[in-house]
């Protein structure tokens, strides 16, 4: 498994620095490689993969998939996500087994959806999603993605939003099981919110003697 973070062109340089100081202070003991995807930009903070220019966030993560053939997992991140607490590194390697031993599981999510039910225990730091009753199975906060549950699901019109809300109603038609942490395996201020930093994100950067980022304004973010 890989840790992937995507990235917009537009904010990938501003928010790395930032990214990768909290990402080494809360999961210094992450076991798996971690490689930044952007559309053409590259950083000097992790190995970078460009996927060319695309026109939103779900053609950007679709060519990642086509660029690595196969159905092993990855770590989903994106470049705002700005971690605030350490990563429980044992949940996310049983979060990752537990993928590798059933190959029906096509997503796990490691951030807490308030609102949404599971249908039963599936272990114990793992329930499992009732798809009639999700609104959030394809979704982008932190989770571990089986790349065919993307080449199925997702399709390359669509932003990050779209992706999330209509690939959540598509998902529920698929023959896949979604699982979900009980407590934040990951934990972070998703920095972007809408093209502008959200008051939280800033908040966290000053507590952390780090100056407020303010991207460049037009345009979508990739959350």
């Amino acid at each position: 498994m890989k840790v992937v973070i995507f990235g917009s062109d537009k904010y990938l340089s501003t928010l790395m620095p930032a990214f990768a100081r909290f990402f080494h202070e809360y999961w210094p003991d992450c076991p798996w490689p971690v490689e930044v995807v952007s559309q053409t930009v590259t950083v000097s903070e992790f190995p970078t993969v460009c996927t060319g220019p695309d026109e939103n966030f779900s053609q950007q993560v679709l060519r990642y998939v086509e660029m690595n053939p196969g159905d092993e997992p990855f770590l989903m991140l994106l470049d705002d996500y700005f971690l605030t607490e350490p990563v429980n590194t044992e949940v996310v390697e049983h979060a990752y087994q537990v993928m590798m031993d059933s190959p029906q599981v096509v997503h796990v999510n490691l951030w807490v959806i308030g609102g949404d039910v599971w249908r039963w225990e599936y272990s114990d730091h793992l329930g499992e999603f009732d798809k009639s009753q999700c609104n959030w199975l394809f979704q982008n906060q932190a989770g571990i993605w089986r790349p065919r549950l993307l080449r199925d699901v997702a399709l390359p019109t669509e932003d990050g939003w779209r992706m999330e809300t209509q690939g959540s109603k598509r998902a529920r038609s698929y023959p896949g099981r979604f699982l979900t942490v009980y407590e934040n395996a990951i934990t972070y201020t998703n920095y972007m919110g809408r093209a502008a930093p959200r008051q939280e994100g800033i908040d966290w950067l000053i507590q952390n003697g780090i100056e407020p980022i303010y991207p460049p304004q037009e345009g979508g973010s990739s959350d």
